[in-house]
């Protein structure tokens, strides 16, 4: 039955995340226990299934077939059934391209800095940072010619006081949420060193990335408070750990909200609703700004993941709120609210 599961796995992933790359498999296999824990549980549910269930009783049929039809071709059908998994995999998951990736050309030999040998001069006045890490927005949900309207209509208003970037490339191993939250703030992809090493599986390992120099590990040591607001659970795919390893000094996540008396009427299978934890993050700045140390204050959205994304109680059907274009608007509008609190109050 492994062999009907492994054929599974890759058509359950692209149905459920998109295309999924061989790295981001490598790394949920060296964190699994990550992976898991505060991971949606439709999405669970549907991999039991569809992955573990379904193949299974699909072996077990085939088999007793076979063994009553022709027994002599029971090891022939195994063979078979595991190199189409082999097959599927390859193909589904990309395994050439992580493959070139791993020994081609090194993208990042001529382009790395080493932190060590920068010298940062820091201003008089440091200068607060807010950096907002919304799950899987683009520009393309402003294109009206696909979505029948510009979901991103709500930050329009703020692109006039901002820059823009484009022409960026996503190279190997930045793909996926932490490994995109990593590369942002470190500068280096996500790689998977020592994967069968059995103590790096130790789920009690100290730090994540410990020889990495990271934005966080920059701010804190010119004086900043970090402060990290996560929508999910923080144990999942070891954003928490991350962050706690780099410099942020407050960490929270789901289970902490919950705590704090967020209700859960606002927490979904994955994490707190992307309006509550705006909202948190609002009463977050107010607080900050009456400070007099410097901050950098990183939140993290949740809702607008894949495949069909989340609703709350303020963006549902009855609000005008429909499909997963209304869960985009949603943390859009969420979003611009913040940032109309900021530009209200002249900061």
């Amino acid at each position: 039955s492994a062999a009907f599961s492994a054929c599974m796995v890759p058509r359950w992933a692209a149905k459920q995340f998109g295309h999924v790359e061989f790295d981001q498999v490598l790394f949920t296999l060296w964190d699994s226990h990550g992976a898991w824990v505060g991971a949606d549980q439709r999405t669970v549910r549907a991999f039991v299934r569809v992955c573990l269930v379904n193949p299974s009783l699909l072996a077990l049929l085939t088999l007793l077939g076979v063994t009553w039809w022709r027994p002599r071709l029971r090891r022939h059908v195994l063979v078979l059934a595991w190199l189409l998994a082999a097959i599927s995999v390859v193909r589904d998951f990309d395994v050439p391209k992580y493959l070139v990736a791993q020994f081609g050309s090194d993208q990042f030999a001529s382009e790395y800095v080493d932190p060590a040998t920068v010298v940062i001069h820091a201003p008089q006045v440091k200068p607060n940072l807010l950096l907002i890490y919304v799950e899987s927005l683009e520009k393309t949900y402003g294109h009206k010619e696909i979505f029948g309207a510009d979901l991103l209509a709500t930050l329009r208003p703020f692109e006039a006081n901002g820059f823009q970037f484009a022409q960026i490339k996503q190279t190997p191993g930045t793909g996926w949420t932490i490994a995109g939250v990593i590369s942002s703030q470190c500068g280096i992809p996500l790689k998977i060193l020592g994967l069968w090493d059995a103590n790096s599986q130790d789920r009690a390992f100290p730090s994540f990335l410990p020889n990495a120099t990271c934005l966080g590990d920059v701010l804190a040591s010119n004086g900043y408070l970090n402060v990290f607001l996560n929508g999910p659970d923080l144990q999942f795919s070891g954003m928490g750990k991350f962050m706690q390893s780099h410099g942020y000094h407050e960490v929270l996540g789901k289970q902490e909200w919950l705590a704090r008396g967020v209700s859960p009427d606002d927490v979904h299978d994955w994490g707190v609703a992307d309006d509550q934890l705006l909202r948190q993050a609002q009463h977050k700045l107010d607080d900050l700004m009456q400070q007099s140390q410097p901050f950098n204050l990183t939140l993290l959205t949740i809702d607008t993941h894949g495949p069909d994304g989340f609703e709350n109680r303020s963006c549902g059907p009855s609000h005008g709120f429909n499909g997963f274009g209304g869960v985009v608007r949603c943390s859009v509008t969420a979003v611009s609210r913040l940032l109309q609190h900021i530009e209200d109050r002249g900061w």
